[in-house]
């Protein structure tokens, strides 16, 4: 009866941890979209999570973003984070909007621009180029 009883409590365990994972899983219904460097675009019936895009920048250089992002539910954050994930740029959007936007590297290393959706529904044209 105790070995029953140790398992059920191992299943459920395993049950949980599975379930926790879950909750950070990324959601794409409808998606749509193509990536290249410098360019990414999308459009979305839902999107939940990240998209990431790495680029090496040099001190001293500025990472210039285009952006197009048309939502008509939900959320949309753009982000710029360096190499410890510190976030240099967030921008988000629940509305459309476009505009050009100019983070400076401080030290060479690699960045990340973060894409992130919350429950988001529409589309985003990003172009991005380093000067």
């Amino acid at each position: 009866m105790k070995k029953k009883h140790i398992r059920n409590m191992a299943l459920t365990l395993v049950a949980l941890v599975l379930l926790a994972g879950c909750s950070t899983m990324s959601v794409k219904l409808g998606w749509v979209g193509n990536a290249f460097p410098g360019h990414s675009e999308a459009t979305f019936a839902r999107f939940r999570g990240e998209e990431l895009y790495s680029v090496h920048l040099e001190a001293g250089e500025a990472f210039v973003l285009q952006y197009n992002i048309d939502l008509e539910e939900g959320i949309l954050e753009l982000r710029m984070q360096d190499g410890n994930d510190d976030v240099l740029w967030a921008e988000s959007f629940d509305e459309p909007a476009a505009d050009e936007s100019r983070i400076s590297a401080d030290e060479e290393g690699w960045y990340t621009l973060v894409v992130q959706g919350d429950d988001a529904k529409g589309m985003f044209d990003l172009t991005w180029s380093v000067d």
